[in-house]
């Protein structure tokens, strides 16, 4: 009797061994598969958004103003309100220009569609969004507004830096938001780049919180 038991006592471990080595092997597995799809899903966001590089996003124009010609109208538009401050100085060559979205049923009384256009040229691009005048904007005595196009992904992780940005700018320290979301510091000669948002909240607590 007592072999019986000891024998299936030996098949239960015997059991158990192989359950709990198959249970490591999947949380092997799992966790690789974990760290695979998060450099899938980078590549796929700095594709995206190197797609979107030569793009911005302009807000507040009234539908339909483009009529058919959207293209000609955006870059029309762009040289009527950044021409005057110097920004640019002829019409800017863009590859494509378009609506965001569906036309809603009563565009009256809804938000009129982003206008979505690709600048032939990235230095364009470069001096629309870096205007040195940084006062409202109007076209045809509307207020209108332009952006990078940024897939969600990447704006959701920059709008993190949002606090230790007003922090670094009430403290009158140099810093600028890179491709894709890295805040790079400039310090007492020193310059620093982070990535999580966590890391650059550390690093100002723990460098002007000292200096108190």
């Amino acid at each position: 009797m007592r072999s019986v038991q000891g024998g299936r006592l030996k098949d239960v471990e015997s059991g158990l061994s192989e359950y709990s080595n198959r249970l490591v092997r999947l949380e092997d597995t799992v966790s690789r598969l974990v760290k695979d799809n998060s450099k899938l899903r980078d590549k796929l966001d700095d594709l995206e958004f190197r797609s979107r590089r030569n793009n911005v996003r302009i807000l507040n124009v009234p539908e339909k103003m483009e009529l058919d010609v959207a293209l000609t109208f955006v870059s029309s538009l762009l040289l009527e309100v950044l021409g005057p401050s110097g920004v640019l100085s002829s019409a800017p060559k863009l590859d494509r220009a378009h609506r965001l979205g569906r036309l809603p049923d009563d565009p009256t009384n809804a938000r009129p569609r982003p206008l979505i256009c690709c600048l032939h040229d990235f230095q364009d691009r470069e001096r629309i969004l870096r205007r040195r005048d940084k006062s409202q904007l109007f076209f045809r005595g509307g207020k209108i507004f332009i952006f990078p196009d940024m897939i969600s992904s990447v704006s959701e992780k920059r709008a993190t830096f949002l606090g230790v940005k007003r922090q670094l700018y009430d403290r009158k320290v140099r810093f600028s938001l890179r491709h894709p979301a890295r805040l790079h510091v400039e310090h007492s000669g020193e310059r620093l780049v982070f990535d999580p948002v966590g890391e650059a909240q550390k690093w100002y607590d723990s460098t002007f919180q000292q200096a108190h």
